[in-house]
């Protein structure tokens, strides 16, 4: 049974509730469900009430103590007085307790949708992966995550991970081209992350892809930052050794994409792009296949 609008209960009562994503299931124990409610709406997981309380320990636990707000897993508690940065942590911890019990090949990746086709991007983190996906969505595109999306490698198809786009901020203020797009508020927050500031963007938004929805893999750039914006063929050597360290699956091989890779790379479908300072257009423009012709 799905629940779209959970009614919420008296903030003294703590109730069991499974969110729902695939054939994984996570119990969240939770002294208001209204925590829960704004959580898969962002997330566009399914959830219903959990008839296991008290014979399952729950996987995380979130209530409301004072004015403090707490998080509490099996390894650790983390607490604060400010709920957005409360509901952007109870959000990642979510996606982060699938990705542990995820079978499928998950890579750290943003991707895109050009012309009916995913256009991949890989590489270290901070080198600009969410703020290009932000750029493409902002122009209109579909965007399929910006952090960790499914690898089907014998398809060379990738769909979502449910996980929020979750790009960085200068501080605690909604970018004024953001602001113009009159969002509803329950679509997106603002917040504190391990002492960054975070935009989430949910997953209900306009053209965010859907759970459901599978893309050929078009293209994969592999990003780096440099002295000015520019598109270079990529080694193989390149392409395996990056690409292996972007398998963040715990029961997935990271030798299970060899194969994809070596048909990508022979396809001369794998580049190198190198961003700029301050040059996230021309970035997304290679991405897009607007500028040298490459896609």
């Amino acid at each position: 049974m799905k629940i779209d609008k959970i009614v919420i209960v008296g903030k003294d009562t703590m109730r069991h509730f499974r969110l729902k994503w695939k054939n994984m299931a996570l119990v969240v124990r939770v002294s208001d469900a209204g925590f829960v409610e704004r959580a898969v709406h962002l997330l566009d997981l399914a959830v219903e009430i959990s008839d296991t309380a008290g014979s399952v320990p729950p996987d995380i636990t979130a209530f409301q103590q004072g004015t403090e707000y707490v998080l509490q897993t099996s390894r650790k508690i983390w607490k604060t007085e400010k709920k957005h940065d409360f509901l952007v942590y109870f959000i990642t911890l979510i996606s982060a307790h699938f990705l542990l019990n995820c079978t499928e090949t998950v890579l750290h990746a943003s991707a895109i949708v050009v012309n009916e086709e995913a256009v991949l991007l890989s590489g270290e983190a901070r080198t600009g992966k969410s703020a290009l996906c932000l750029t493409a969505w902002q122009q209109g595109f579909h965007v399929i995550g910006d952090d960790w999306i499914i690898l089907d490698s014998s398809k060379g198809e990738v769909q979502i991970f449910p996980k929020p786009l979750k790009p960085r901020l200068p501080d605690l203020k909604m970018p004024q081209e953001l602001q113009d797009l009159h969002m509803p508020s329950r679509d997106y927050l603002v917040g504190s992350l391990n002492g960054e500031f975070r935009l989430v963007l949910g997953r209900r938004l306009k053209n965010m892809v859907p759970s459901d929805v599978s893309y050929p893999i078009r293209n994969l750039f592999l990003i780096e930052r440099g002295a000015r914006t520019e598109c270079l063929p990529a080694s193989r050597d390149t392409v395996l050794k990056t690409m292996l360290e972007q398998v963040k699956s715990r029961h997935s091989s990271p030798l299970r994409i060899l194969p994809f890779l070596e048909r990508l790379w022979k396809k001369e479908q794998v580049y190198r792009l190198i961003v700029g300072e301050n040059d996230l257009q021309g970035g997304f423009e290679f991405m897009a296949g607007r500028r040298s012709g490459l896609i």
